[in-house]
């Protein structure tokens, strides 16, 4: 199980969540405050959580 999921639901809300118990929720173009977010090549991003500096890499496009 990666240390960060990033899910979305039906109506387009995001809930990224960290082991270490981060969450977050956001809608549209996020602004992530608990969640670092570095683009990386092949449509990738490495996903970095500010409390326990956990690290996962995610699909982009679904970050924005």
């Amino acid at each position: 199980m990666p240390s960060i999921s990033l899910e979305r639901d039906p109506v387009g809300t995001f809930i990224m969540r960290c082991q270490c118990g981060s969450v977050e929720i956001g809608r549209g173009e996020v602004r992530w405050q608990a969640f670092e977010i570095e683009p990386r090549p092949k449509g990738l991003a490495l996903v970095t959580c500010r409390q326990c500096h956990a690290q996962a890499r995610l699909d982009e496009p679904r970050l924005a």
